[in-house]
């Protein structure tokens, strides 16, 4: 059977391209369709673009956090958050400078893909215990003092 495009088929096609023209909802269906064909990489030049977009600059969030053998290392994550201050200068709440993007980051748990360049550079391993951040090392037991007897991981 040959379909032809008839009048009426095309004035669906228009509209359905016109609900979908948003940037961003073009953005969100390129990475759901190519997911699977490209993995993290297209992911995380996705991510990247959003939050500069969304954000502005810098993109990344670098911290010092202990890792094998409580040595210090930077972790890096996507930024998440805005650095809105209140009339005093200090930051606001976490729950005001989370942004909507920035939620929907975290809940993927998109905002870690760039911890993947920690792995590469041996600084963490894909499994292991977390990494906390250091203001918490004087608070461990030594029962929990033993997660850095081996590399943090992304996992958990």
């Amino acid at each position: 059977m040959n379909e032809t495009f008839e009048p009426g088929n095309w004035a669906r096609i228009k509209i359905f391209w016109r609900s979908c023209g948003d940037p961003g909802t073009v953005c969100i269906l390129k990475v759901v369709y190519l997911w699977p064909k490209q993995g993290s990489a297209y992911w995380q030049k996705t991510a990247s673009n959003m939050l500069w977009l969304f954000l502005g600059l810098p993109i990344l969030l670098r911290q010092q956090r202990p890792g094998l053998h409580g040595e210090p290392f930077a972790i890096y994550k996507f930024r998440t958050m805005t650095d809105a201050r209140d009339a005093d200068g200090n930051l606001l709440p976490d729950s005001q400078r989370l942004t909507p993007f920035g939620h929907f980051l975290r809940s993927t748990s998109l905002d870690e893909l760039p911890e993947l360049f920690n792995v590469l550079k041996e600084d963490m391993s894909l499994v292991g215990p977390r990494s906390l951040l250091m203001q918490y090392l004087d608070r461990y037991t030594p029962e929990q003092t033993r997660r850095h007897e081996v590399k943090p991981g992304i996992t958990g």
